[in-house]
């Protein structure tokens, strides 16, 4: 996992073929509550899916665009090290994911820039 430095913030900010997306969720780092965590960054998979679809992105788009995010869902070493937010961005080129030490507002973003 990718450190959000100033080199990998550029990156970020460097203008992307759309549709790009923005999942910011906040996490738990205690044992108790993490199974809330992955089951609700599938339901913001499920919420971008929905939105890709009714701006008419053919099926096949979307599931190429989503299936690296929903591979992380799956991945036990990815959420061993946890922090207390969640930062996911992903454009066709693009996939970061960062944990971050501050909780977000959980929110999903989607821009369908061409």
């Amino acid at each position: 996992m990718k450190t959000l430095s100033a080199s990998e913030l550029r990156v970020l900010m460097e203008q992307q073929q759309g549709p790009c997306i923005s999942l910011f969720l906040p996490t738990h780092r205690a044992c108790g509550d993490t199974q809330q965590d992955p089951l609700r960054l599938r339901q913001q998979l499920r919420a971008v899916e929905n939105r890709l679809l009714l701006k008419d992105l053919r099926s096949t788009q979307v599931q190429a665009l989503l299936e690296p995010i929903q591979a992380l869902l799956d991945d036990e070493q990815f959420w061993l090290h946890r922090s207390s937010g969640l930062a996911v961005f992903r454009s066709p080129e693009l996939l970061r994911a960062y944990w971050l030490p501050y909780p977000f507002k959980e929110q999903v973003i989607v821009n369908l820039l061409f």
